[in-house]
């Protein structure tokens, strides 16, 4: 099954497809593969993403996603012009990402952690152990915030390192904390960073030291 009587008499859908089908970021297989059940399987692929797909925000290829394209891409969006074929004619000499950053990544799938990536203080040659307290920490662990902080502790005593706790707004009660870190040994207590970190993406370009 291919494209419907007089489509291809569009001239702009025969550019759009030409220049679709001469890339490499568009993947027959792939498409089929992810996109096309049943007996839309039979048709061409290639037309069903520049009629449909990429409407519905489906990607080509492993190396394309049209979704993050046009989330990322206000002028594209409101033009409602197909993704890849922007790309491929003026985004790419534009040098916009055909996918999401390695930091994008992180914080699509853990916004609430990524911020943490890197943070301000450097260690200062010293070893260092952290650790990161947020609304997921006890989440899928039987140990309470407590244990936690106790075994970084330890961890920090056996290798001979500080401990440093950094913690979310609303993840610890100060009245908890202060109970946690009273039961610390003074060793640990006097060499202790800890430092509350706002929900902002601010920090997401300070290097983690």
């Amino acid at each position: 099954m291919f494209a419907p009587r007089g489509w291809f008499n569009r001239k702009f859908h025969r550019q759009v497809y030409r220049i679709l089908d001469a890339s490499a970021l568009f993947d027959r297989h792939y498409y089929r593969l992810h996109n096309l059940r049943g007996i839309a399987r039979l048709q061409d692929p290639l037309w069903h993403f520049v009629s449909h797909g990429w409407k519905k925000g489906v990607s080509p290829s492993a190396g394309f996603d049209s979704d993050y394209y046009l989330m990322k891409n206000d002028d594209v969006r409101v033009a409602r012009l197909n993704p890849l074929f922007h790309f491929l004619e003026y985004g790419r000499g534009e040098r916009r990402l055909p996918l999401r950053s390695a930091l994008e990544a992180q914080h699509d799938v853990t916004p609430e952690a990524s911020p943490i990536r890197y943070f301000i203080t450097p260690s200062g040659g010293h070893r260092r152990v952290s650790v990161l307290l947020d609304s997921a920490t006890t989440k899928d662990s039987d140990l309470t915030t407590a244990s936690i902080i106790r075994r970084a502790a330890e961890r920090a005593a056996t290798r001979k390192a500080t401990l440093r706790i950094l913690y979310r707004p609303g993840s610890l009660a100060h009245s908890d904390l202060s109970a946690v870190l009273s039961s610390l040994s003074k060793k640990a207590q006097t060499s202790l960073e800890i430092t509350e970190i706002p929900l902002t993406l601010t920090y997401s370009d300070i290097p983690f030291f």
